[in-house]
């Protein structure tokens, strides 16, 4: 086939952003609109808190959802788009904190509702739960996703798994991947040659967004769930994760030298684009600081409890009736499901 080459008046013919934006808000099919703050619809977040307030899942939460823990002061954008009427949407974090910093940036929108998973904890402990008995060990490695791609080799993927069967030994162990990295036959195989168990929580990589494919809604029960079967969870990455098994009150343990045998590039093409050696240092730094006795060893994580609680804003939790009155939504939107969070 001939390479197609575009002439030099379609090259230099552009339409403004501001434009094209206006002209696709107001389309006949409303796809574009549907489509905005698509963030919500990670792990289950926006069917957390539509239940938790009594709204059906045909809605759609008009502003951008926190996705999971970042670091303060590092990589945090609080610009949110405009829609009908050039209204300015929210933003929707979990902290005071996070609140605190966008609003000192000249954010007035940004509000502080507490993280999703704290809902979701609350309303599944308000019901009769199968009585299990915690046993080993879960694994959740630091994962790669959307254009921050694994560029690590065969071999590796193979080192890293070794590398966690050693700290392991012979207990009993559960892996818990990512769905980006759960979908490479090289890193779920190299876990499963091991001898670990492997597994996927959900996929929120799905399209439409809204989809109910891949176990995406009911994601973080089944993290919940996963850390209330094991008693440790290992890990060699800074994230959300190691905030939530203090939450569930596992024993923690990050090795984070593992996490240099899965070196990950971002390839999205985007003219900024995140430093990893930079961020690495900075996570390591922040959990040096916050959560020393953790790093290479396993601890009790009862003693970090006051740190998840700000990180993840339980004193920023509210009454559903309060949570229906802070954010802005529009029904009728997306087809129901009969699938629930929890």
């Amino acid at each position: 086939m001939p390479e197609v080459k575009f002439s030099r008046i379609e090259q230099t013919l552009k339409i403004p952003d501001k434009v094209a934006k206006f002209v696709n808000l107001h389309t006949s099919s409303g796809d574009y609109m549907r489509n905005m703050f698509s963030e919500q619809f990670g792990y289950g977040h926006r069917e957390i808190l539509l239940k938790y307030c009594g709204l059906d899942f045909s809605t759609q939460l008009l502003g951008n959802l926190q996705h999971g823990v970042m670091l303060h002061h590092s990589y945090l954008d609080f610009r949110t788009p405009r829609y009908f009427g050039m209204r300015k949407s929210q933003f929707w974090v979990f902290s005071k904190e996070y609140e605190k910093l966008g609003r000192s940036l000249g954010n007035e929108n940004v509000t502080a509702i507490g993280a999703p998973w704290l809902y979701l904890r609350d309303s599944v402990e308000c019901e009769p739960q199968p009585v299990q008995k915690p046993e080993g060990i879960l694994v959740m490695p630091g994962h790669s996703s959307g254009p921050y791609n694994s560029i690590a080799s065969v071999q590796q993927k193979r080192a890293r798994a070794k590398a966690f069967r050693q700290i392991v030994g012979t207990q009993k162990a559960t892996v818990c991947l990512h769905a980006t990295d759960f979908c490479n036959p090289d890193t779920t195989e190299a876990f499963l040659d091991e001898g670990f168990k492997v597994i996927c929580p959900g996929s929120s990589n799905v399209l439409p967004y809204w989809a109910e494919s891949g176990n995406r809604a009911r994601t973080l029960h089944k993290i919940m769930s996963l850390m209330n079967s094991h008693t440790h969870l290992l890990t060699d990455r800074f994230g959300t994760h190691i905030f939530y098994a203090i939450d569930m009150g596992l024993k923690i343990g990050i090795f984070p030298e593992i996490s240099e045998l899965s070196p990950t590039r971002d390839l999205s093409g985007r003219k900024h684009v995140v430093d990893f050696s930079i961020t690495d240092k900075e996570e390591f730094n922040y959990l040096r600081e916050n959560i020393p006795e953790a790093i290479n060893q396993f601890t009790e994580s009862q003693k970090y409890q006051e740190i998840s609680n700000l990180v993840l804003g339980r004193d920023a939790v509210m009454s559903p009736e309060n949570l229906l009155e802070t954010l802005d939504y529009r029904k009728h939107v997306y087809p129901i499901s009969d699938i629930q969070p929890w």
